[in-house]
């Protein structure tokens, strides 16, 4: 069984806040696969489901962010589960609005709610889903940033990272997180015109929507010559200088979800899965 759990802030005034996407993720999720959420035993709502004969469940901890790890090791000690089978989704102000990006392991990045699953579960070889919420803003002001609703523009083109990202859990349940990654590394390949995916390696959740949400990645002289002073490595992967504050470091309490300084945010991981631009404006 495959455990995905979305990290935010419970009550009505975190709703569709930057900080909970990893919910707003998850009641898509539920919806497009037809679930309710529940009450679970603890301090959490839970819905449960299967793809072809794959039990997973969705879990969204009604704890404050620092605590949601604490949710996740109880979870797994009492059905005897293993931080291998648990994904965990949540918000990324490294990565721009509209990014979308995979990855197993690696460390928190200053993110409280993924430091706390890193503590409780004792490791940090469990795969996460990071959606982009933005990083335009005062580096002051991180706190209120996160914690500031998404625009109703925004609310309407987060669907393309959220299929996207619905994709990547459909692999994870059906055939494990070496074919999620594999499938993301293929997917990241043709989109910069490496290869294209043969037809026989694409699995049938493979759908045309990949193409219309991911537009070709801008080549690194056009990106250097709008102003991404730092940015180097292959198309489609954006590095800056633009993440510290005039401190060097981020602030949060037991709402937010993010401290400690720049330098733990994992810019500089994963190059070879990179991250997947979208853009409603290539949709039909």
């Amino acid at each position: 069984m495959k455990v995905i759990v979305g990290l935010g802030n419970p009550g009505q005034r975190f709703q569709e806040t930057r900080h909970n996407v990893g919910f707003m993720f998850l009641d898509y999720l539920a919806q497009k696969f037809n679930l309710e959420f529940v009450p679970g035993r603890r301090d959490y709502f839970i819905a449960e489901g299967s793809l072809d004969g794959q039990e997973f469940v969705l879990i969204k901890p009604t704890t404050y962010m620092n605590l949601s790890g604490r949710i996740i090791h109880q979870y797994l000690t009492e059905h005897r589960l293993l931080p291998q089978d648990v994904m965990v989704v949540y918000d990324d102000v490294n990565l721009e609005f509209g990014r979308a990006r995979v990855k197993n392991g690696g460390g928190s990045g200053g993110h409280n709610g993924i430091e706390s699953c890193i503590q409780n579960l004792g490791t940090n070889r469990f795969s996460r889903l990071r959606i982009g919420i933005g990083k335009s803003f005062d580096r002051r002001k991180i706190l209120e940033y996160v914690l500031s609703p998404f625009t109703d523009q925004e609310i309407q083109n987060i669907i393309g990272p959220f299929e996207y990202c619905s994709m990547m859990i459909y692999a994870f349940v059906k055939d494990g997180v070496d074919m999620m990654l594999n499938l993301n590394s293929m997917i990241i390949n043709s989109q910069k015109g490496k290869q294209d995916i043969p037809d026989e390696k694409k699995p049938d959740y493979y759908s045309e929507y990949v193409k219309l949400y991911i537009p070709p990645p801008q080549p690194r002289r056009k990106r250097l010559a709008e102003g991404e002073e730092g940015a180097e490595g292959e198309a489609g992967e954006i590095y800056t200088d633009e993440m510290k504050d005039e401190s060097g470091e981020y602030s949060g309490d037991s709402e937010g979800g993010y401290n400690g300084d720049d330098s733990g945010y994992d810019r500089y991981e994963d190059t070879s899965l990179g991250d997947i631009p979208f853009d409603d404006t290539n949709k039909n």
